[in-house]
């Protein structure tokens, strides 16, 4: 197994940073290179972010205690975590809003908990997982499966929660991602891959991947993420105008975000488009 040391200065690849790069530029430089002066990122409050986080935190829980929880402990963990991700903290504009999610997230875990125990799972919930891309250069690629099972015949089924309304795009490489990191890091053989859809389905649907080498294409469309590093070239693909994507950015920006949170790595902004700017000024900004 490979064991990689601590690197500051090493550029991570994960599915969801290559999402991002291809969507726009820009959005990915202020998600995964941009730091104020204090050395910490910014992030933007997401309502579909702070659900589905919670949600898998949930899930989580429930395999620590290795099922010997009810459906009403869930509820309660679920709650408990909800508690630091209120309100604009959490990215919701009220608390209508953050009710609907919250009765998403509750109905989730009921499909969840009233399913799991029939498809008879030798679960694990594994920890972050990296390795290197390439040879000459520190590039890592990482991820962390939601579950992983253990299939009679000792290979493994990897299995992703999705809390979201819309499927997996065809050409995304998360799966394929997971399957490489459990294959080159852990060692075991990946013969299943999933997603369990929870707003629609009672169990995993199975995702068979293509007959093909997804490290090379991994490769592949690492390089101009490389490349935009080298030249610092991270414009949006829609012109100065912005994107959806990365317009939210540019209200931190210009100090018309409002600061929600704080750890020791980041500082979290809440964009609310609905109201003027100026209500929404901040004098604390990280630019």
């Amino acid at each position: 197994m490979e064991t990689l040391q601590y690197n500051p200065d090493a550029i991570w690849i994960s599915h969801s940073a290559l999402e991002e790069f291809y969507r726009c530029p820009k959005s990915y430089f202020f998600r995964y290179i941009y730091t104020n002066s204090n050395g910490m990122r910014i992030t933007l409050a997401d309502p579909n972010l702070t659900l589905g986080v919670l949600v898998d935190d949930t899930i989580k829980y429930y395999y620590q205690k290795k099922g010997q929880v009810g459906l009403q402990d869930l509820f309660w963990y679920l709650d408990f975590k909800w508690k630091i991700k209120t309100g604009k903290s959490g990215g919701f504009i009220s608390s209508d809003q953050e009710q609907i999610y919250k009765e998403k997230g509750r109905r989730f875990l009921v499909n969840f908990y009233e399913n799991i125990a029939k498809l008879n799972l030798n679960p694990e919930v594994p920890k972050f997982l990296e390795m290197s891309l390439f040879n000459d250069k520190d590039v890592r690629l990482c991820g962390s499966p939601d579950l992983i099972d253990t299939l009679p015949d000792g290979s493994l089924h990897v299995i992703d929660f999705k809390t979201s309304e819309k499927e997996a795009e065809a050409t995304t490489l998360q799966l394929p991602i997971y399957t490489l990191l459990i294959e080159n890091v852990l060692g075991k053989k990946v013969s299943k891959t999933s997603y369990w859809y929870l707003n629609v389905h009672d169990r995993p649907v199975e995702v068979s991947l293509a007959p093909k080498d997804y490290l090379e294409e991994i490769k592949f469309r690492t390089q101009p993420i490389l490349l935009a590093r080298e030249a610092k070239d991270f414009r949006c693909n829609r012109g100065a105008d912005g994107c959806f994507k990365c317009s939210d950015y540019d209200y931190v920006k210009k100090g018309v975000a409002e600061i929600v949170g704080k750890d020791k790595k980041r500082v979290v902004y809440f964009v609310d488009r609905s109201q003027p700017q100026e209500s929404l000024y901040s004098t604390d900004l990280p630019f």
